[in-house]
């Protein structure tokens, strides 16, 4: 990781929310102070194929609406010189810290597997 930018887009950066094999996620604030969720592709990860894959992700984000179980898609720059991408910012626990802590997710089946 190169360190923390100050600056996505348009977004200013507060800090570091998380990092996995593809990018960095951040916290970040609007022009008009609302928090949002930035990830950025990490610099060693600008090949063509992740950069597809990227761009992939970013319109797949744009298509999800209306179902109020993910974060909002806000905006994407998949061709910017680090590709990345916005969400609304949802605060709360990691799931790694919550199963952490309460233990492992159960599945509720939502219909009669009886036949």
């Amino acid at each position: 990781m190169s360190g923390t930018p100050s600056q996505i887009g348009e977004y200013t950066v507060d800090r570091e929310l998380g990092s996995g094999g593809m990018g960095e996620v951040y916290l970040a604030y609007s022009p008009a102070g609302d928090p949002v969720a930035v990830k950025l592709i990490r610099a060693d990860r600008l090949d063509p194929v992740a950069r597809k894959r990227f761009e992939r992700e970013a319109e797949m984000a744009r298509t999800v609406v209306g179902t109020n179980r993910v974060a909002r898609f806000l905006t994407a720059d998949p061709y910017a010189q680090r590709p990345w991408m916005a969400m609304e910012y949802v605060p709360g626990q990691t799931l790694l810290d919550h199963v952490g802590q309460h233990g492992p997710l159960c599945v509720r089946l939502k219909w009669d597997t009886r036949g």
